[in-house]
């Protein structure tokens, strides 16, 4: 008798962590599918991100008509500079179109060392 009350034991045990995981993975899914909605929106885009350090990184997000350089750490977010709509046409073009290649980044980089080297001067 001890035999199959070990044995119903350990199926039991099996089904309830079975039940824990579907749980997470539709918990997963729902706080998945809730955060996207919040990040789309018809009035605030991040063009692009590129990652500087351990939580550091720097954006280039479109607010309505207006393009701005921002800067994040863990210390706090604060906008570099406002950018001309000439400056990141090219990113523009491909955030529309929804197209990734790999030279974004370097066109990134190109526009933050073009900006950043006008202000040392």
């Amino acid at each position: 008798m001890g035999d199959i009350g070990d044995f119903l034991q350990l199926i039991a045990t099996f089904i309830i962590v079975v039940l824990i995981l579907i749980l997470a993975f539709v918990m997963t899914r729902r706080i998945g599918k809730t955060a996207i909605r919040y990040q789309n929106s018809s009035n605030m885009k991040v063009l692009e991100r590129i990652l500087l350090g351990q939580d550091k990184s720097l954006l280039i997000v479109q607010v309505g008509n207006k393009y701005c350089l921002i800067g994040v750490a863990q210390s706090g977010i604060q906008l570099l500079m406002e950018l001309k709509e000439e400056d990141i046409s090219e990113l523009i073009l491909q955030a529309r179109e929804g197209t990734t290649t790999d030279f974004r980044m370097s066109q990134f980089k190109e526009i933050f060392l073009d900006k950043f080297g006008k202000m040392k001067h």
